[in-house]
């Protein structure tokens, strides 16, 4: 049977490139929930003469996911699932709270959970790579937090993560609070992954997280456009490259640790920010 990788948010963005770059090495399963972009990149894929599936699915349903695990088993063996679908604080923005954090928990907290809960049964001798953010950096965790993400299959865990994220304090002054329940969801993540990585390795997998910094992709797109459209000029100054990544470069980093001699790392998250975590946190030499 083929090995097969299967990528949320597969329809633009990094996930969209990720899933580019694993196609050079067999057949891919891009799910979104825009299906005329699935459409699009699929027939662009084959058109490049890539391997190519698609399926509707919103990672914040375990019953679309079940499905979707399923309709992948139907096509080969799961090899590497590649989790890049997300909402950001930028796409809430138009909701008022609490609708917009609770949004974005359901989306990057419960998206991550039902795609692990889906695909970890079905992974054999294979990979799971999820999305971060440096965004995590930037959220104040405390020892109640970690405390209560360690109960995350508890009945109230949804009810109290959900308070928790009500309750957080302004994080550098930003009005928005969507932002502050994004740095901690994506923080959520790193840690779900490092709680996870046991059970991962019992099927010979691994699990792993990657973090990206500013990368131009449509997410990025209102930043790029603030500050009277010097958005993407500001972003690049606070990184030690003075540029903003390229999907294609994240892409890269997925698909090494897709490959069976980065299993050994595991439980773990891996940061690619183009040097802005050290520039704005640790003095540089001349």
């Amino acid at each position: 049977m083929k090995n097969i990788s299967v990528i949320s948010g597969g329809a633009s963005g990094m996930g969209k490139a990720s899933a580019r770059r694993l196609a050079a090495d067999g057949p891919v399963l891009l799910c979104d929930i825009n299906e005329s972009l699935l459409e699009q990149v699929r027939k662009e894929f084959e058109d490049e003469g890539l391997e190519a599936y698609i399926k509707v699915a919103d990672i914040t349903s375990p019953e679309q996911l079940a499905e979707l695990a399923e309709y992948a088993q139907s096509l080969g063996t799961v090899k590497n699932v590649v989790h890049a679908a997300a909402k950001d604080f930028n796409t809430v923005e138009p909701m008022p709270e609490p609708e917009a954090s609770e949004e974005i928990v359901n989306n990057v907290i419960f998206g991550t959970i039902n795609m692990v809960d889906a695909f970890l049964p079905v992974l054999e001798n294979g990979s799971f790579i999820t999305f971060s953010s440096l965004a995590a950096d930037s959220a104040t965790i405390t020892d109640d937090d970690y405390d209560l993400w360690d109960e995350v299959y508890e009945d109230d865990f949804e009810e109290r993560v959900k308070e928790a994220v009500n309750n957080l304090e302004p994080l550098f002054g930003m009005p928005q609070h969507a932002y502050h329940a994004y740095c901690y969801a994506k923080a959520f993540c790193r840690h779900f992954v490092a709680a996870n990585a046991a059970r991962f390795a019992e099927k010979g997998c691994h699990i792993v997280a990657v973090s990206p910094g500013s990368f131009d992709t449509p997410l990025l797109a209102p930043q790029k456009a603030a500050q009277d459209g010097h958005g993407a000029e500001n972003l690049a100054s606070v990184t030690a490259m003075q540029r903003i990544g390229q999907p294609e470069e994240m892409a890269e980093l997925v698909y090494d640790l897709c490959q069976p001699l980065m299993f050994y790392i595991t439980g773990f998250n891996i940061t690619m920010d183009g040097g802005t975590y050290a520039v704005t946190h640790v003095a540089q030499l001349d």
